[in-house]
């Protein structure tokens, strides 16, 4: 066995035998991680209170051919104000279980930095519609990470976003059709109808995350289309279903 190092964020904790747990991190270095969590469910752990969901740890840990193990945890932030609060718990569980159903054994530096600072920004919420806001922005986000960008659909009219124009997103093709060049063979099924600031706001999500220097501004009857119109993309090209969302107020 070799001795590992990295940076994770605690996404689920499940049973492992009697007395064992099985931890899934999501990390700097790897990706995501499962390791046996030696007398996990014992109260004389010495790890127990660091080892729950959401918190950012520094982690070492051994992983030889099959299930590595923990060896120690330093806390670098447990994000109380996310476990303290029932509505940043909500959403906070949905970010977890986004991580935990689409994460791969691979390392995407960018992809946890995300993790982080969507947690750091969830903490910091004060109105509920910035609830909605961030979800758009994670959303979005998230998927350009894991290879799914948004785009323009490419003719002069699409990118001039200056006209005041309306634009149809096409949830199959994950592009942005202006009112003046809208493929004949258009399903308004997969299709929805956004102005200019509505694009301008998912353009943005995806380029810059929550590093964005300013958003366009947009009515809260907008984040309302726009997370609608993340969530069913997610189910068609990602085919997930998450049970966090029965938590959520994302459409009203």
């Amino acid at each position: 066995m070799t001795e590992e190092y990295t940076e994770v964020v605690v996404l689920k904790r499940s049973d492992l035998g009697e007395k064992d747990q099985l931890i899934t991190f999501y990390t700097k270095e790897t990706g995501i991680l499962r390791l046996a969590y030696g007398g996990g469910k014992s109260f004389k752990s010495s790890h127990l209170g660091l080892v729950q969901q959401f918190n950012w740890l520094d982690l070492t840990y051994y992983q030889g051919e099959g299930l590595g193990k923990i060896i120690d945890v330093e806390s670098k932030y447990n994000f109380t104000g996310i476990k303290d609060d029932f509505n940043k718990l909500s959403y906070g569980s949905y970010i977890l279980e986004f991580y935990y159903l689409t994460g791969t054994p691979e390392q995407n530096p960018l992809y946890f930095n995300h993790l982080i600072l969507s947690l750091i920004k969830l903490e910091g919420i004060e109105s509920d519609i910035q609830y909605k806001k961030l979800m758009v922005i994670f959303n979005t986000a998230a998927l350009s990470l894991l290879g799914y960008p948004f785009q323009l659909a490419g003719c002069d009219n699409c990118r001039d976003l200056k006209r005041d124009i309306n634009y149809y997103f096409i949830v199959d093709e994950g592009k942005f059709f202006c009112q003046q060049c809208i493929p004949g063979s258009l399903n308004k099924g997969l299709s929805v109808n956004l102005n200019k600031k509505e694009v301008k706001f998912l353009l943005r999500s995806k380029e810059r995350g929550f590093g964005a220097d300013k958003f366009p501004a947009i009515t809260e009857n907008s984040f309302n289309k726009l997370n609608k119109l993340l969530l069913d993309f997610i189910k068609y090209h990602l085919d997930l279903d998450f049970k966090a969302l029965s938590m959520l107020n994302l459409y009203r």
